[in-house]
């Protein structure tokens, strides 16, 4: 289940997809409720062990992407194109930015009206490479928790000076939690929860709106990561945690 209706209704206004698996439902659903779509043009990251520097295989991954744009670039729902998601992600070798750059030029002659960005994890080693070698990327976006305080600093520290969007945040992450004496990641209550999300927004959404473009707050539903509520906003059964009041909170002003 999605909760797009809740988004709408608890003061958000986008989405984020990841793939074009079942867009036509979801593009269509977020337009009845008013929300518009980050979509994801998925890009097989290095880790998984695709080559970018066999060029049939980049050209077949482009065509896709090709097909996808030319399906979807007139829906009213659409905000922007995502290449991919942590394509950063386990990789010192960024071949992979040079053909992000070159499929973004693609999208932008077959899509001017839309811009296009990429999501790299919190780490900055790949920043360098993408302020070289990604110029026709419009905006950064970044996937982030423990560090979102000092997200912006480290970007500018790295060499990332223009836009840039969260394209996830929320709680605490389980990779970034201390242990247990038996080696299990230890979780925070709901409240700290939700006050640990309340710090990041506050501090680097709120607090640079001259270059921080917006965010989505993950996981908007339930799903299975370490246990069913780490990063889930919704109980398996739809109960709401502390996460969606704060979210709707920091989203309206209201009762600040």
């Amino acid at each position: 289940m999605q909760y797009f209706n809740q988004v709408r209704e608890k003061g958000g206004n986008s989405v984020r997809i990841y793939t074009p698996n079942y867009a036509d439902v979801l593009m269509d659903q977020a337009h009845r409720e008013g929300l518009t779509v980050m979509f994801g043009l998925w890009m097989k990251p290095p880790y998984e062990k695709f080559d970018y520097y066999d060029p049939k295989a980049v050209a077949e991954q482009q065509a896709e992407v090709y097909k996808q744009v030319m399906r979807f670039k007139n829906h009213p729902a659409l905000l922007m194109w995502n290449l991919g998601n942590e394509l950063d992600n386990h990789t010192g070798d960024f071949k992979v930015y040079q053909i992000v750059n070159e499929t973004a030029q693609m999208i932008h002659k077959l899509d001017p009206n839309h811009p296009v960005t990429t999501t790299i994890t919190d780490g900055t080693y790949s920043i360098p490479a993408i302020a070289h070698l990604c110029p026709d990327i419009d905006v950064l976006t970044v996937n982030v928790f423990q560090k979102m305080p000092i997200q912006p600093k480290r970007m500018i520290d790295a060499g990332w000076h223009g836009p840039f969007i969260i394209g996830e945040f929320g709680g605490r992450g389980w990779w970034e939690a201390p242990e247990t004496g038996w080696d299990a990641p230890s979780t925070k209550a709901g409240s700290a929860k939700a006050a640990f999300l309340r710090n990041g927004y506050v501090s680097t959404i709120e607090g640079n709106r001259g270059r921080c473009l917006g965010s989505y707050v993950l996981y908007w539903g339930n799903r299975f990561e370490q246990t069913d509520m780490w990063l889930s906003m919704f109980a398996p059964t739809g109960e709401k945690t502390a996460l969606v009041d704060m979210i709707e909170m920091m989203w309206t002003g209201k009762n600040r």
